[in-house]
């Protein structure tokens, strides 16, 4: 490589030398692009003034976390106009559409400030166009309750039942208190949920912890700043650092 190619990425280049009857080897740039491993690739074409042939080059685009779920929609296709309205209420005022309803009751609002469901890595190519990589990562524990999919899965691998019947916030190893006292036991914990299986001649149940991914970096806050004042095109690119923990 001569001096000067450097330009080409923002990150670093990997050669793939190809032939020189201009074929552009289709096959190589496809599995560079779609694996697993580097979701992030683009490939560019090398300029023959840097190249003592033609050369195709696999170059790291700035890739980042952020949202990937806002109040339950996909912020990947969010309008820029969609984008400022729900980057600006407060979640108290939205409701969760994924916790189940309850009978006699109002709908239940989100409890997460900022309403962020999920994380997604996104890619920003080098015309600045900010494209949604891979699936996106759960960070609120109500995104678990989606039509009680989750529910119904390990009913019917564990317990031989799509529907099962739901404890939830059972407690466990409940503390010894004096009589005199004529205090509750306090509870070391309460496991999520307990799914049971009644039917039968032997009880079948299962304990089931629903556990969202944590991120480190700094705050949400600072993509919210850019998200209210958003105009387009497409959505905004995270504006710092972060990663899943």
């Amino acid at each position: 490589m001569r001096p000067g190619a450097s330009h080409l990425c923002r990150a670093f280049l990997l050669a793939r030398q190809v032939k020189q009857n201009n074929d552009q080897n289709p096959a190589l740039r496809k599995d560079i692009l779609n694996g697993p491993e580097m979701p992030q690739v683009r490939l560019v074409r090398a300029k023959k003034a840097f190249f003592l042939e033609e050369t195709w080059i696999a170059c790291v685009m700035p890739s980042r976390f952020g949202t990937g779920e806002l109040y339950g929609f996909d912020f990947s296709t969010l309008s820029a106009e969609r984008v400022r309205q729900l980057s600006s209420v407060s979640h108290r005022d939205v409701e969760c559409p994924f916790k189940p309803p309850e009978e006699g009751k109002p709908a239940r609002r989100c409890n997460k400030k900022g309403g962020v469901c999920s994380l997604r890595l996104f890619v920003q190519e080098a015309q600045g166009q900010v494209l949604g990589k891979g699936e996106p990562v759960i960070t609120c524990p109500s995104r678990f309750l989606e039509a009680d999919l989750v529910v119904r899965w390990v009913g019917e691998v564990l317990l031989g039942t799509s529907t099962p019947v739901v404890i939830s916030e059972l407690p466990f190893l409940m503390g010894e208190v004096e009589a005199a006292a004529g205090a509750e036991p306090d509870a070391v914990g309460k496991i999520d949920k307990v799914l049971v299986n009644p039917d039968g001649d032997v009880l079948k149940w299962c304990a089931l912890e629903m556990q969202a991914v944590y991120f480190s970096g700094m705050s949400m806050e600072n993509d919210f700043k850019i998200m209210r004042k958003w105009e387009g095109p497409g959505v905004p690119f995270p504006n710092v650092q972060r990663r899943n923990v």
